[in-house]
């Protein structure tokens, strides 16, 4: 399960949420974060912000780093626990490279080639539900006055709250790469409101309400 979308739509803390939902419902949960989520992919992580920051990288050379580190991460983390039946929860997918890099001046050409041949041709496969949590620039502009939290790329929060807008438009129509298992949440609304929709849609897409029915009646599954 992905949380997707830009720099203070929540997407961190209502994750952080909603594993401790799930886990007083007696389900396990990881969550994980890219780029990052584990000790190696975590160093990947802090050389592209720290490349980007002395302008050091281009676009694609910090394409393919996004890339090394979400191998890792799937690898070690996200794959491993989705076989021992653990629910996985992520900040962030690679819709997030994609729309950062095309920022860049990258193509979206150029990048569905680098994602087909780094993640589609590794075996990697869709998450089973991403949630992209979306925003106006009045709700952008109000919680970056009051110190909410952001994202290591602030400085293009305005022009990305523009990209995923546009990206959750052609969403709601079915279109684009991104519609398969995406939901686009409005994370306009009040904390707890976005929240317990979140864990709405994740327990209806993931079957959870069922297993608790099940526990509830002593059945295992």
């Amino acid at each position: 399960m992905v949380f997707e979308g830009p720099g203070f739509a929540g997407k961190s803390t209502i994750m952080r949420e909603v594993k401790e939902e799930l886990e007083k419902e007696g389900f396990e949960v990881v969550m994980t974060r890219e780029p990052g989520g584990c000790p190696e992919a975590e160093k990947i992580r802090s050389k592209i912000f720290l490349e980007k920051k002395l302008g050091n990288l281009t676009p694609r050379q910090e394409t393919y780093l996004f890339y090394m580190a979400r191998e890792i991460n799937m690898n070690q983390v996200v794959l491993p626990n989705i076989e021992r039946g653990v629910i996985v929860l992520k900040d962030r997918d690679y819709m997030s490279t994609f729309k950062y890099q095309e920022l860049s001046g990258m193509s979206r050409d150029e990048l569905v080639k680098i994602h087909n041949d780094l993640y589609v041709d590794y075996g990697f496969s869709e998450p089973d539900l991403r949630l992209v949590l979306s925003i106006n620039e009045e709700s952008l502009r109000e919680r970056a006055s009051r110190g909410a939290e952001g994202d290591p790329f602030d400085d293009m929060a305005l022009d990305m709250v523009k990209a995923y807008g546009a990206e959750a438009l052609d969403i709601t129509r079915g279109r684009g790469m991104f519609a398969k298992n995406t939901v686009v949440v409005d994370a306009n609304y009040a904390f707890e409101v976005v929240k317990n929709n979140c864990l709405r849609l994740i327990k209806e897409r993931s079957g959870l309400n069922e297993d608790m029915e099940g526990k509830r009646r002593g059945v295992e599954y």
